[in-house]
């Protein structure tokens, strides 16, 4: 993926070990897949997470995610989450 070579956080270009978690996701949508990547900053200069990408192709994507008690056991789930394509087009969109 291309696209992902294009990518950066604050230190630079996103690491193959970033790289292989969002690719993890496209392989394997999940809600823990998704929950492991939703937060990973791909535009260093905006600050855009993935999350933040998907909202901007998809306004009606939940604002908020899954939800933990104080002992970290999940009481709420992502009401949904993006499909792989959703996941592809936000990045590409993101990182020109």
């Amino acid at each position: 993926m291309k696209t992902l070579n294009q990518c950066e956080n604050l230190f630079g270009k996103i690491s193959p070990q970033i790289q292989k978690r969002i690719k993890n996701y496209i392989k394997n949508p999940s809600f823990d897949n998704w929950n492991d990547i939703s937060s990973i900053i791909i535009n260093a200069e905006g600050m855009k997470t993935i999350w933040q990408a998907i909202l901007k192709i998809d306004p009606s994507f939940p604002m908020y995610g899954r939800c933990t008690n104080d002992e970290g056991i999940v009481t709420e789930e992502w009401k949904r989450i993006p499909s792989p394509l959703q996941v592809l087009q936000a990045i590409n969109n993101i990182c020109k």
